[in-house]
This record gives structure tokens, C-alpha cells and sequence, in this order.
């Protein structure tokens, strides 16, 4: 189980620079993330939760600003994207028509999970 809690933050003007950097790192990999995971899913290979985890440390060697940023961040992109897939899993078992997860862009992918 987790706990989170919300905070307001005032940032001065070098955190809000290094703060906007970690969002774009955390955007790209959840992005970087499912698009390797519905190309694999294309392909007839069902990927697996810890696989992609795995995947973040050969990613950390292809893009180095991944390494600016906690590993457990990074986990918590990978379980985000996880969490997402569960929920259109269980909404399709419902009976309901879905289609598929979108890219996130700038405005919609902008949460940190510490």
C-alpha cells in the first residue's frame, strides 16, 4: 500500500529548472516505456512489469539524463504505466469498448512520485 501526500511548492528558479528537467526525463521513459510495450504486444510478446524495469537500467546507458534522476522515481513511472494498463484491463473485462493509451505530452504527464 501506498501512502502519498500532496504538497504545494514554491520553487525558486534553479529547483523549478531541475524539477521541469526530471518531468521530461519521467515523460520520455513512460512514453519510451509504452511504446516498446505495444510494440512488443504487435509482435505477439506479452511484456512483463519487472521486464520493463529491467529495461530502465539498459535505457539509463542509451539516454544519460536518465541517471540525473532517483531510481525510484523511475520505478514509479514504470508502475504508473502498469497501473494504467491494469485499468483498461479491467474496464475492458467490463464490457466496456477501449481503445488505447495515449503518449502523454507536456500538459498531461505532470506528476512526480517520490
Amino acid at each position: 500500500m501506498f501512502i502519498s501526500y500532496k504538497y504545494r511548492a514554491y520553487p525558486d528558479a534553479t529547483t523549478e529548472a531541475r524539477l521541469n528537467t526530471t518531468l521530461d526525463t519521467c515523460r520520455w521513459l513512460y512514453n519510451k516505456l509504452l511504446k516498446e510495450c505495444t510494440t512488443a504486444r504487435e509482435a505477439g510478446i506479452a511484456p512483463t512489469m519487472r521486464g520493463m524495469q529491467a529495461r530502465i537500467v539498459t535505457l539509463k546507458e542509451e539516454n544519460p539524463s536518465l541517471k540525473g534522476v532517483y531510481s525510484r522515481v523511475l520505478q514509479m513511472v514504470n508502475y504508473t504505466l502498469w497501473s494504467n494498463l491494469r485499468a483498461l484491463s479491467q474496464t475492458k473485462k467490463r464490457g466496456r469498448t477501449i481503445g488505447k493509451l495515449r503518449f502523454k505530452s507536456t500538459s498531461r504527464y505532470r506528476t512526480l512520485n517520490y
